[in-house]
């Protein structure tokens, strides 16, 4: 009589532990197939398609339910779905494309510095891996030399944003002199690589200022004193181009050469921008403004293709800059 032929399974070169890990791979991209194709799983499944107990299952689906993936049926014990509350990373369909933009964010962060670029980094880093690759992608911006670099009183003032809170700011002004004044702050404002904190002063509030974050030196919170945000100074906040905004505008006209006419279809330069009466060289534009400031860079940046036609006075600021560059 023949011996009875035994199949032997012969591991090479892996140990325990990777085996181990290459189980567990297997199991979460089961639970994720299954969520796929089905919209559920249950304890009971998944612990019959890996030979395991029931509550050794448990330990891979209560991880996924703390992340804000999962959650379980609460009628229908043992029968686990997507959290659709929630908004975790992990669900997403991730394209190429999609990570390509990601990654081009991921980078562009860096510009902001201080806590906004560490949270946003830390959201990323939290939803994917990020190889060492090219991608699309390239923004030419202002290098910021020290990304790590806090905001002076970040969370004083995102509180006090949040929450409608007066304070007592103390900054330094361009001579060099301390001042403390009562605000209502209104917004943190990144523009031209810096950052800005947008304010009404206590008794003008019809009246938005900004100071530079690196002026800022302390934050007394007034959690007694509460404000409540005009709506003029958030549409004022949306239609700005810098940091020279406010809710007075005046009308100005502008001559614009068709050669650079591309750049004023595919963005708005100045505020309430509208272009009018195009013709084979010229098109016209329309805008208003509230200070010299928040219009006079992007006028001086497409000279000689631009010409103020009017109010005079804006002319006059154009060209008193204009001269004053000569040696």
């Amino acid at each position: 009589m023949k011996p009875k032929k035994r199949k032997v399974i012969i591991y090479v070169g892996t140990g325990a532990k990777d085996r181990r890990f290459d189980t567990f791979k297997r199991r979460i991209i089961y639970i994720f197939s299954r969520l796929a194709q089905r919209g559920f799983i249950t304890t009971k499944e998944l612990a019959e398609k890996f030979e395991m107990t029931p509550r050794n299952a448990l330990r891979d689906l209560y991880p996924l339910r703390e992340e804000g993936i999962l959650k379980e049926n609460i009628t229908r014990s043992g029968r686990w779905e997507f959290d659709t509350a929630s908004n975790s990373f992990i669900k997403m369909v991730v394209t190429d494309n999609d990570s390509s933009t990601l990654t081009f964010l991921y980078n562009f962060a860096k510009v902001f510095g201080g806590d906004i670029n560490e949270k946003v980094l830390s959201v990323l880093d939290k939803g994917f891996l990020r190889e060492d690759r090219e991608y699309p992608f390239f923004m030419i911006t202002q290098k910021v030399k020290n990304p790590a670099a806090k905001m002076p009183c970040h969370q004083e003032l995102y509180d006090a944003i949040l929450k409608h809170h007066k304070i007592n700011l103390t900054y330094r002004k361009a001579t060099g002199q301390q001042a403390t004044v009562k605000v209502s702050p209104f917004s943190m404002i990144m523009c031209d690589g810096l950052w800005y904190l947008g304010y009404l002063p206590d008794g003008k509030e019809k009246e938005l200022r900004t100071v530079r974050s690196s002026h800022i030196i302390s934050v007394e919170p007034l959690p007694d004193e509460v404000f409540e945000r005009p709506e003029w100074a958030h549409k004022a906040m949306k239609e700005a181009k810098n940091i020279w905004f406010g809710p007075a505008k005046t009308k100005f006209r502008l001559k614009v050469q068709n050669t650079i006419k591309d750049y004023f279809e595919m963005s708005e330069f100045f505020p309430e921008q509208k272009i009018k009466d195009e013709g084979p060289e010229y098109f016209t534009i329309e805008a208003r403004y509230s200070h010299y400031n928040e219009v006079v860079p992007n006028i001086l940046r497409f000279l000689p293709a631009i010409t103020v036609l009017e109010p005079a006075e804006l002319k006059a600021e154009v060209a008193w800059r204009v001269n004053a560059y000569k040696p």
